[in-house]
């Protein structure tokens, strides 16, 4: 593993079916909590292939919507878009690939690519030879964009021994699913990293499948109490 340049969390969010809202806002102002800690980025789930070239288009300035779709204001009627322009949008696009249709599309489309602790194991049963093989793929696209990878990170520094307990008994109960594939997918999962700080930088150092300095992605465990447990995950300890 090279020197990290830089280190973002990403969180499914949590939205309660009769109250979706608060689950946005709370998703949000994790997003300004995890700023105020001085993390370089944020990161939710990705969209699917056909919504993410409609959002690569809309920041091109491309018109929103269908040719029906239109502002109707006294003495004026125009086509939406977004306002104000901003060029280079487009190079600021990360897509999220477990797979190599998803890493080859990512690449041909010269987008940043975010392969995570969740991989398709076409060609290995081992989740690092796995995911190893589909960061070769994008990068062997000349207009690919950057590289992050993304683990499931619970740093245990200062915390009770109540919380210690609750996530360790996490780990364990999700440690079966990393010995083999799953599925017709042959889904790969990589082992949680929970532990203090120092125990976590050598499971990271270990790893043989990040590429050189690589930017981090730091995943938050989903949870009915979100916005508390992921600020506990993300605030670093003594």
């Amino acid at each position: 593993m090279g020197t990290l340049r830089s280190l973002a969390f990403l969180t499914p969010g949590n939205y309660p079916d009769d109250d979706p809202f608060s689950g946005l806002d709370a998703t949000l102002d994790l997003f300004v909590y995890g700023e105020r800690l001085g993390f370089d980025g944020a990161w939710i789930r990705q969209l699917g292939y056909g919504r993410i070239e409609r959002l690569l288009a809309n920041l091109r300035g491309d018109y929103l919507g269908d040719p029906g779709t239109v502002i109707a204001s006294p003495g004026n009627t125009q086509r939406p878009r977004l306002q104000p322009h901003s060029p280079g949008l487009t190079n600021r696009i990360w897509y999220g690939g477990g797979s190599s249709r998803s890493v080859r599309w990512a690449g041909e489309h010269g987008l940043g690519l975010l392969t995570g602790n969740i991989v398709s194991g076409e060609h290995s049963d081992d989740f690092v030879t796995a995911q190893s093989q589909l960061i070769a793929e994008f990068s062997a696209f000349e207009q690919a964009g950057p590289i992050a990878v993304g683990r499931m990170i619970v740093p245990l520094d200062g915390a009770d021994r109540r919380t210690r307990k609750r996530y360790l008994e996490y780990a364990r109960s999700r440690h079966d699913r990393t010995l083999k594939p799953h599925g017709e997918r042959r889904t790969l999962f990589a082992p949680d990293l929970v532990g203090t700080a120092t125990e976590i930088v050598e499971r990271l150092h270990a790893d043989r499948s990040w590429p050189p300095r690589p930017p981090c992605a730091w995943s938050c465990p989903t949870s009915s109490t979100a916005t508390t447990t992921n600020r506990s995950s993300l605030t670093p300890r003594p």
